[in-house]
């Protein structure tokens, strides 16, 4: 999800005086933002470059929903986060974002549901590849006549991932995330 450089956050909202603030919201960190007044203008913009998206539900012509919907559709590896003045109901079961804020936002919350999507996006990548590694040392650890230099590589790959994954739980502020996603990688 997360590229290596600066972070690419597209805001999406029908209102250009919500988008303006939101982007003056960045200014000064380490992030850079693309903005689109409306649907078909998120469209247009939404591409693998992005990693956030800021998104508002209710605009004209192309709703929120039907942007998220078309993200998903091209598997665009991204975290969105809802930032809607429609307080959440029963139509978000089937909505695939990574968070929902109901506006008017403040500069620190928005800030810091970012800098949380970022941390989950990094855990996710690091999981993923925990995993992978995990199945392979299985996988060679059954065979007979593997070498053990290259078992023994593959399990500290394995543990620096680990290692990783650790700190990565510690970045998080919420103390219940913290758990969960502890819990989550002891158990693999």
């Amino acid at each position: 999800m997360v590229s290596r450089g600066p972070i690419t956050v597209l805001i999406v909202d029908d209102e250009p005086e919500v988008c303006a603030t939101y982007e003056m919201y960045f200014e000064g960190e380490r992030f850079r933002t693309r903005v689109a007044e409306g649907g078909p203008e998120a469209l247009l913009k939404a591409d693998d470059d992005v990693d956030i998206v800021l998104l508002d539900r209710r605009m004209p012509e192309v709703s929120g929903d039907e942007v998220l919907a078309f993200i998903r559709d091209w598997n665009l590896d991204c975290r969105v986060i809802m930032v809607t003045a429609v307080n959440p109901d029963a139509s978000i079961i089937e909505m695939e974002f990574d968070s929902y804020l109901t506006k008017p936002v403040s500069k620190s919350e928005l800030l810091d549901t970012v800098k949380q999507q970022i941390l989950f996006g990094r855990y996710q990548t690091l999981f993923e590849r925990y995993q992978t590694e995990t199945r392979k040392h299985a996988l060679l650890a059954a065979q007979e006549g593997v070498d053990d230099d290259e078992l023994r590589e593959l399990t500290q790959r394995r543990e620096k991932l680990r290692e990783r994954l650790e700190h990565t739980v510690d970045a998080f502020e919420n103390e219940k995330v913290k758990e969960t996603l502890a819990e989550l990688h002891q158990q693999n």
